[in-house]
């Protein structure tokens, strides 16, 4: 936001140099990013007046003019070579004397076609003033030879850069007038100079002053989207440049001059805050306004020459056939001032901030309008907004106003207009929360500068906010305020008086870092991919598409980490020849007309041979660091039935769910995609940090030798080894490992296939003899026999 020092200084008369104000700003209300200094480099350009014009011998496109100025008081008239087409006899135009400086080049006196020129005409844009290049800026009539261009144009001025997102919370600061009232509060004083507020009881009162006028009828579809609709019909406007004061504000604080009318409608904004809109009423349809939602695929040509199509969501202004304004952002064109203009409508409104907001967004338009509007203003604000706007096109536009003021208002909004917020403020809170003891007198007198109402009682104070207050809610509020008028740097810092404990890492935190660390160990980097993506992934749940997206890319939230992997690996695959990475973020997704969000652990290995068994290896190291052995493990061939959430992979390859006592933990495999494979694998964070065990058991290892034998079995092909080595290992505690080392399939076996494992027998008491050995051996193939139907081999 750009305020101008001399407009505040006006309002509020205070002596105070820029760098001192912006200091008091940034310590008191919001921080000041930058004071521009504005006319530099202006300081011998001075105003002329033409007396006379002269082809220039040997041209065709220059001339001589003759201009006078003063130069030490003292009228002299110099000869100015131009080839500007828009200069005239009489007018006062910008003279930059020699050794001025424009666009960074010294002005010198120069011979041009042997005619000497003692200077140069100033366009716009060698002023610094605007981009406009294409003729000599004129000035109005009534400016006096000899003056300071940069007085003239108000350029003796300093301009304060105050960032937005510092003053969100207070859109009653948006303005020149309500940082002037916040100075004032903050020097300790309360009355503003040099401005008033219209009453308004006039006003409100106005009769119809022409009768051929047509009266306007306005309806508010939903007062939800706009609490309070005011306008007014002026009549015998007469459209001209506004006054040259008032084209220098708006100019130094960015906003272009375009004529008296709509110049008004920019001034106010910038003066208290409350966007405008004026309407050609003779281009109304049927001299009505209708504040409505669009249309689904209705568009409107906006001012800044481009057509929007419009969604349902979107708020506008409407005549009775078609959309003049996009409410609260940009008007119309069809609708807009012109030269033409003799009647005028004027809008003061007040419109849902988090609609503007969305339909801004959404449209890609930002303006200053939108700006203040997606704040939330205060309601007031319309109507000193509109009566302000009624004095200034009175005295510059020539206007009579000719209608009632119309004021729709919700019963909402006439609430909150009635009834103002009464806060209790407890002295024993401030103190405590504050830090400093202050004395009531102390704080009614800081309350009493912003506009507070005070009732003072035994323990606490009545405080009665300001209308144009929107953000104060609760007593914190107004501790808040106290403390940064009385000012922050004035509390002196104290030690906490409070016993200090660890704060304890939680399940979930430890072992994301413990995993992290593993899977680092392991030689993965870790990446953080986007949680969006522009197509859903084919899975049994829905996906959550977003109602507004930043763009059509990002679309969907993700369901899965892995296809953001992939796409990591396919911009890296070329500058690597291999590449390990992993991701343990939120994935989300619809279940049961429910939203859920879980954590998911990702990876994937490109570069490396035996990629299914690398993911697979991966998968048990993750599971034995949290203490989850390999035997409660189990792995299926992946059903898409079975495993809803998790997405299918294995049309491209071979895909694994993995399972821990029939919970589902998540997936892995080996993927082939158009130029290379991959090794991937996805778990459930949650369900692996339930089954993680965070105290490890310490078994000393066995002093005594073990004894190890191999066996080989003849099982059907659907019965997993899994299963087959935990029946094993159940059999006897002496039975320490159990180790399948090969599998092999051949015709002559039909639908089995033969399974051979290593078998480690110990015990930590005493060295196990042969006899031992073969009863438990004699077990493990009677309990396989009788279980799986295994025939024992004995080649």
């Amino acid at each position: 936001m750009l305020l101008s020092y001399s407009w505040l200084k006006e309002l509020t008369g205070f002596k105070l140099k820029p760098e001192k104000l912006a200091d008091i700003l940034s310590t008191h209300t919001a921080e000041v990013e930058k004071i521009i200094k504005l006319g530099q480099g202006l300081d011998k350009i001075v105003v002329g007046e033409i007396k006379e014009i002269k082809p220039l011998p040997k041209s065709k496109k220059l001339s001589l003019a003759k201009v006078q100025t003063k130069i030490n008081k003292k009228v002299k008239e110099l000869d100015i070579v131009c080839g500007a087409e828009n200069i005239a006899v009489g007018q006062k135009v910008p003279l930059a004397l020699t050794g001025a400086k424009i666009l960074g080049e010294e002005i010198k006196e120069v011979s041009i076609l042997g005619v000497k020129s003692q200077g140069m005409l100033c366009a716009e844009d060698e002023l610094g003033i605007g981009e406009d290049h294409s003729g000599i800026y004129i000035l109005p009539e009534e400016t006096k030879i000899g003056e300071p261009v940069a007085k003239v144009l108000g350029l003796n001025d300093y301009i304060l850069e105050i960032e937005n997102s510092s003053l969100t919370h207070r859109p009653d600061l948006f303005n020149h007038f309500g940082l002037a009232r916040e100075i004032m509060a903050c020097l300790g004083q309360i009355k503003i100079k040099n401005f008033y507020l219209p009453a308004g009881k006039e006003n409100s009162k106005l009769k119809v002053q022409n009768p051929k006028i047509k009266q306007l009828k306005i309806i508010v579809q939903d007062n939800k989207l706009c609490p309070r609709y005011m306008a007014v019909i002026i009549d015998g406007i007469k459209i001209v440049p506004s006054p040259l004061w008032m084209q220098n504000r708006l100019r130094n604080c960015g906003i272009r001059p375009i004529n008296n009318v709509v110049d008004i409608t920019n001034y106010v904004l910038l003066e208290l805050g409350q966007p405008l809109h004026a309407f050609d009423l003779n281009n109304l349809e049927g001299t009505q306004i209708m504040v409505r939602p669009a249309k689904k695929g209705e568009k409107i040509l906006a001012l800044d020459g481009k057509e929007y199509e419009l969604d349902k969501t979107d708020l506008i202004i409407a005549d009775k056939i078609k959309p003049v304004a996009l409410a609260g952002i940009m008007g119309g064109e069809y609708s807009g001032i012109s030269e033409k203009t003799k009647t005028i409508v004027i809008e003061s409104a007040n419109f849902n901030p988090i609609n503007i907001r969305q339909s801004s967004k959404r449209l890609g338009i930002r303006t200053e309008s939108s700006l203040r509007f997606e704040k939330g203003l205060p309601l007031n604000f319309s109507q000193e907004g509109l009566y302000r706007a009624i004095e200034l096109v009175k005295n510059l536009a020539q206007g009579q106003v000719v209608s009632q003021i119309f004021d729709i208002k919700s019963e909402e909004a006439k609430r909150r207009l009635t009834g103002s917020k009464k806060i209790f403020l407890n002295f024993e809170k401030l103190e405590r929360v504050a830090g400093i003891k202050f004395s009531t007198k102390e704080i009614l007198s800081i309350l009493k500068f912003l506009g507070f109402k005070t009732k003072e009682q035994k323990k606490d104070i009545l405080v009665q906010a300001p209308i144009w207050r929107n953000d104060i809610n609760i007593p914190e509020d107004i501790i808040e305020e106290v403390v940064r008028i009385y000012g922050i740097n004035k509390i002196k810092p104290k030690p906490i008086v409070a016993e200090i404990k660890p704060v304890a890492l939680s399940p979930e935190m430890s072992w994301e870092n413990k995993l992290k660390d593993i899977l680092a160990g392991a030689g993965f980097d870790e990446i953080y991919t986007y949680i969006f993506y522009q197509t859903p992934i084919e899975t049994k749940v829905e996906h959550l598409e977003l109602a507004n997206p930043l763009n059509p890319s990002q679309r969907y939230l993700r369901i899965s980490l892995l296809p953001n992997l992939e796409k990591s690996i396919e911009k890296n695959q070329r500058f690597f020849e291999k590449i390990k990475v992993f991701e343990l973020s939120n994935v989300f997704y619809r279940k049961d007309n429910q939203i859920v969000e879980k954590k998911n652990l990702a990876g994937i290995i490109y570069g490396e041979k035996e990629l299914f068994f690398k993911a697979k290896g991966v998968v048990e190291m993750i599971c034995r660091a949290c203490g989850v052995g390999r035997e409660s493990l189990r792995f299926e061939f992946f059903s898409s039935d079975e495993m809803k959430e998790w997405i299918d992979l294995s049309k491209d390859g071979l895909e694994i769910e993995i399972l821990i006592d029939n919970n589902i933990l998540g997936i892995f495999g080996e993927r082939k995609l158009e130029k290379y494979k991959i090794g991937f694998f996805e778990l459930d964070f949650k369900v692996l940090v339930n089954y993680a065990k965070q105290i490890k058991k310490y078994e000393p290892a066995s002093r005594y030798e073990p004894v190890k034998r191999d066996l080989a079995f003849l099982i059907d092909k659907n019965i997993s080894c899994q299963k087959i080595e935990a029946t094993i290992k159940s059999i006897d505690p002496l039975i320490k490992k159990v180790e399948l080392f090969d599998i092999f399939t051949s015709e002559r076996f039909g639908e089995k296939r033969n399974l051979a494992f290593h078998i480690i027998y110990q015990s930590n008491e005493r060295t196990l003899v042969t006899e031992e050995v073969d009863v438990i051996q004699k077990k493990i193939i009677d309990s396989l026999e009788k279980n799986f139907k295994a025939i024992l081999r004995d080649f």
